[in-house]
């Protein structure tokens, strides 16, 4: 296989066997149906799908091929993982046997969940500002607009010496 630096995942399939290529167009596809809006790019070497930062990746090894889902995502469907080696965020679909489709897609919606609902966390921790008089952070629509900067309105309101 040639180098996979700088290439699409068009290109990344292409390095394989027509059978390789089939699965990783197959899972390729299950990825997109689940995620519409998801981009699409190559790090660390392997096709890489993003939604609110990393959702999964995959990597053709010489008998398997690695399913990355970067949390504990596994341990959610134990059962369905038993006849796969598994590791912790990963998981082997050997070549030599049908991929897993049904599982693929729950593991992908796990994901979806799992970073769409760490985004609005991280949206909503975006939208606080701290109160200069008591120090706690609360949104921006709690805050008063104060010639030194933002009080908050139990702040605001205190008896004025």
């Amino acid at each position: 296989m040639k180098e996979k630096n700088n290439i699409s995942i068009d290109e990344y399939i292409l390095n394989f066997d027509i059978k390789i290529q089939k699965k990783l167009q197959d899972l390729r596809k299950i990825i997109k149906e689940e995620v519409s809006e998801v981009e699409e790019t190559i790090k660390y070497n392997m096709p890489t799908f993003m939604l609110h930062g990393n959702l999964v990746y995959f990597a053709v090894f010489k008998n398997h091929i690695g399913f990355y889902s970067i949390s504990d995502t596994p341990n959610i469907y134990i059962e369905e993982f038993e006849p796969f080696k598994v590791g912790k965020g990963s998981v082997q679909f050997p070549v030599d046997k049908p991929l897993p489709y049904e599982l693929i897609r729950k593991i992908v919606r796990y994901r979806v969940e799992e970073n769409t609902e760490r985004d609005k966390k991280d949206e909503a921790k975006d939208l606080k500002e701290q109160c200069l008089h008591c120090g706690k952070y609360l949104p921006k629509n709690e805050l008063n607009k104060f010639y030194e900067g933002l009080i908050c309105k139990t702040c605001y309101n205190l008896p004025k010496n």
